[in-house]
């Protein structure tokens, strides 16, 4: 959304821009309670389904701990950082996609992976949270930085790929709320064209989650990360050749 709006800036003000590209992800969090809402709900009438959900949302728990420390400490510094500057963070997500292309690509010719999965540890959970803290440096991907940590914990793909869903939960709805304040106490309301604006893109997320999540489980028994990895490198090369020539 960073460089897509330097493409095609919004006409909207800073504080909202900054909003907008949080709770946008709130279509998303919600398509993923959609898809998942067998495995999610901890008040299934089925006491087994109940007793898995109820472990599922403590390893969710354990795992947001880090996100929620980093995030509180250094929101308002990378704010400051990457929506005053297009070129500073133009120059971090390049750097950031093409690392972690990289990293994909050698995390899958080097990392055996599992015939089947055991199921996410308390443990695991925890250290793949702190994996995902390292999306707050633009261009990384939380769901690349959880997929990524889960993958060298040893987590098969589709384990790694359906946790990093079940993580984007308290991470979006926390980043969310984090911003939802920060704008109301910056005493800017919002006009009704940044409010459609809004909403607009919300929908148009919930949609498009619904169909990626589908996809992607499906892309991830069959398939390694190696693709994804060489987009991100293409990606970040572009990103680089657009600032070298803008």
């Amino acid at each position: 959304m960073l460089l897509l709006n330097e493409l095609f800036p919004l006409s909207v003000s800073q504080e909202f821009f900054e909003l907008f590209t949080v709770v946008i992800q709130l279509g998303s969090i919600m398509a993923v309670a959609v898809r998942f809402f067998n495995r999610l709900n901890p008040f299934s009438q089925d006491k087994t389904k109940q007793k898995q959900a109820l472990s599922l949302w403590y390893k969710v728990a354990l795992a947001s701990i880090p996100v929620v420390l980093v995030g509180y400490f250094f929101d308002d510094k990378l704010s400051e950082l990457l929506y005053t500057n297009g070129n500073v963070a133009a120059t971090i997500i390049a750097i950031s996609l093409i690392v972690y292309g990289v990293a994909f690509i050698l995390v899958e010719h080097l990392k055996k992976t599992p015939p089947v999965s055991e199921g996410v540890s308390a443990k695991k959970a925890f250290l793949i949270g702190c994996f995902e803290s390292l999306a707050v440096i633009p261009g990384t991907s939380r769901s690349g930085s959880t997929i990524l940590g889960a993958r060298l914990l040893g987590e098969t793909r589709t384990a790694a790929t359906e946790f990093s869903f079940f993580l984007a939960i308290p991470a979006m709805l926390g980043a969310s709320a984090l911003k939802v304040v920060k704008f109301v106490s910056s005493g800017i309301s919002m006009s009704g064209e940044e409010g459609i604006i809004l909403a607009v893109g919300c929908l148009s997320a919930f949609f498009v989650s619904l169909a990626v999540i589908g996809f992607l489980t499906d892309f991830v028994k069959k398939h390694s990360f190696v693709p994804f990895g060489i987009y991100r490198i293409l990606l970040g090369v572009a990103v680089i050749l657009w600032m070298v020539l803008k």
